[in-house]
């Protein structure tokens, strides 16, 4: 491998890089929310706006923590979401493909949802606008391409990693 074909590769993860941490870090506020709420997760109708704030915190720790994103050279360009605008991720020319909230989670208190590890929190959706809607699997293959393949839908649990719900039907390479 060239020392430009590495160069091109990592500017092309830039944004699933950044992309995972923007996730992460709205599954964080939202459980943040939680704690300081009695335990119940935000409604569907104010979860965004309830979050925002925490968000933006959140996501700054995780870029300062980050070691992939520390390492990238200075010139490659991230597109952060806009604390006022739409979360999520950003790729090139495509539009926007925006997080959406798990309404079937809305209000809920965190420590009753059954299996948190393999229930859906927040999601990555081709809409151009954050939802909160109930989770369903994407199977249309419609996601953003990394480096020429398709990459998995963002999919963030209540709690543990993206992995444990990997392979459950997004429509990924990893889910054919």
């Amino acid at each position: 491998m060239t020392y430009r074909n590495l160069e091109l590769g990592v500017r092309a993860m830039a944004p699933i890089i950044a992309c995972n941490t923007e996730a992460t870090a709205l599954r964080d506020s939202l459980l943040a929310y939680a704690q300081r709420n009695g335990g119940k997760l935000p409604t569907s109708a104010s979860w965004k706006q309830d979050v925002r704030d925490e968000f933006v915190r959140r996501r700054q720790e995780l870029r300062e923590l980050d070691v992939s994103l520390r390492s990238l050279p200075k010139d490659v360009p991230i597109q952060w979401s806009e604390p006022n605008g739409v979360w999520g991720c950003k790729y090139e020319k495509l539009p926007m493909q925006a997080f959406a909230y798990n309404s079937d989670l809305a209000g809920q208190e965190v420590k009753a949802i059954k299996e948190p590890q393999r229930q859906v929190l927040v999601f990555e959706t081709p809409e151009t606008q954050n939802t909160a809607t109930g989770y369903k699997p994407r199977k249309d293959r419609s996601q953003p391409r990394v480096m020429g393949e398709l990459r998995d839908w963002i999919v963030v649990p209540v709690s543990g990693s993206m992995k444990n719900v990997t392979g459950v039907g997004q429509g990924s390479p990893a889910s054919r």
